[in-house]
């Protein structure tokens, strides 16, 4: 449903835009600063660095299904023209977040091909098995509790939407119209009140922690590697996981949804 957007809305794109260039700029000219083995220990940290945008756009969307909410509390606007375009638009902002970290991860996985110019080796150790393992595996920990909050949030728009959409039930033998199907603007909320409250718990204060975990995780992941040369095989995993959660991303976060059960 189309719907006029506010300048709090412009203003929350433009910021997890930025938060996603930003990223994006970071990652570029860490591939281009660094040469030879650093280049190639730093797939994991643009692993990390590419939930930046995603976890912005969860932020973002929630605070503002949250100025939604409080407009349609106090009667400003008509809950049930309004509530599944704001859905709508918090939804595109979650997108874009995602969008922007898939081609974060794009481009690094590119960039980790770009050839190498012969760079001395002196002061470097090559990393062990199990250093290089512990790096590999750092970054699904921030990946999961990201994609765990990202469906969580996304499932409570599309409740609110679904709760809209669906007429209520009238009692046996009572007669009803066109009008009488419609929920009324109490019980809709009543019904999602729980639900879509803690989604937007959760979806506001998640991200803070995420980023936090992002920067410490990636801190980790840069300290572990420091002067030590990972080799070709670890840069050629450290590109198939960039390029798998590429995938991961682009279908489980924007194309596949999952179809959500009413509770009543």
């Amino acid at each position: 449903m189309w719907r006029m957007v506010t300048l709090e809305y412009v203003v929350l794109v433009l910021l997890t835009g930025a938060a996603g260039l930003l990223a994006l700029v970071v990652v570029t000219t860490l591939y281009v600063c660094y040469r030879g083995p650093r280049r190639a220990a730093l797939s994991p940290t643009a692993a990390l660095l590419a939930l930046v945008a995603p976890l912005c756009g969860i932020g973002g969307a929630c605070k503002y299904l949250t100025s939604e909410f409080a407009k349609i509390a106090f009667g400003d606007v008509g809950i049930q023209r309004e509530l599944p375009a704001a859905c709508g638009h918090a939804q595109d902002l979650m997108g874009l977040g995602v969008l922007l970290g898939v081609v974060t991860l794009l481009l690094s996985a590119a960039m980790s091909f770009w050839p190498q110019r012969g760079v001395a080796h002196e002061g470097r150790f090559p990393v062990s098995a199990v250093r290089s393992i512990v790096v590999l595996v750092l970054p699904i920990v921030p990946w999961a509790m990201t994609l765990f909050v990202h469906e969580y949030v996304r499932t409570a728009n599309r409740m609110a939407v679904a709760v809209m959409e669906t007429p209520t039930k009238p009692a046996e033998n009572e007669p009803t119209t066109d009008e009488e199907a419609r929920p009324s603007a109490s019980a809709s909320i009543a019904a999602v009140s729980s639900r879509i409250g803690r989604g937007m718990t959760v979806g506001i204060f998640s991200p803070l922690v995420g980023l936090l975990v992002v920067a410490g995780f990636a801190a980790a992941s840069a300290i572990l590697v420091w002067r030590a040369d990972v080799g070709p095989v670890f840069q050629t995993i450290g590109t198939l996981l960039l390029v798998a959660g590429a995938l991961l991303a682009a279908f489980g976060m924007l194309l596949f949804e999952r179809r959500v059960d009413l509770p009543f």
